[in-house]
């Protein structure tokens, strides 16, 4: 299964690399590009969030300095729920990203092999090797019998009749 790091270069992944896949598969190879699109567009919106908590923070420590020179913060408070509410927000909006992320990785196979015939037909597929068929079927009357010491299975004998 492919990760979401494969289709990014600069996170050692070989986007390249999925898209002849995606080409040898005969499927879009524009989904790796909607994939990057999506990642950058998810990566911001958690940046943006990270950047109001720092806000955040800077608000908070104001908050501090004023409550202990004994001053009115209710300014500074305010400021700080609506950059909660901000910060919240982006939260929710990276998950939902990610989570169209997620389901549009999964929606691509993973990276076919470059031994593997392409085809766009199975009727075209080579057969590469005939195995042989085993008789894996035990005889009509056959029995097992097992004998457990000490909740350990010790002895298993087939027994035919």
């Amino acid at each position: 299964m492919l990760d979401v790091v494969d289709f990014i270069s600069e996170r050692g992944g070989n986007p390249e690399k999925i898209r002849d896949s995606q080409r040898r598969r005969y499927a879009d190879v524009e989904v790796v590009d909607q994939v990057i699109a999506l990642w950058e567009d998810h990566r911001k919106t958690l940046y943006q969030a990270t950047q109001v908590g720092s806000k955040i923070n800077e608000v908070q420590k104001q908050i501090g300095i004023k409550k202990k020179a004994k001053e009115d913060a209710s300014e500074l408070l305010e400021q700080k729920v609506a950059l909660d509410l901000e910060k919240k927000a982006l939260i929710d909006a990276a998950s939902e990203k990610e989570a169209s992320l997620k389901a549009k990785v999964s929606s691509i196979g993973n990276i076919v092999h470059e031994t593997v015939p392409v085809s766009n037909n199975e009727d075209d597929n080579e057969i590469q090797k005939h195995g042989l068929q085993k008789d894996l079927s035990l005889r009509r009357n056959s029995v097992f019998r097992t004998t457990k010491s000490s909740s350990v299975l010790t002895d298993m004998t087939r027994i035919e009749e």
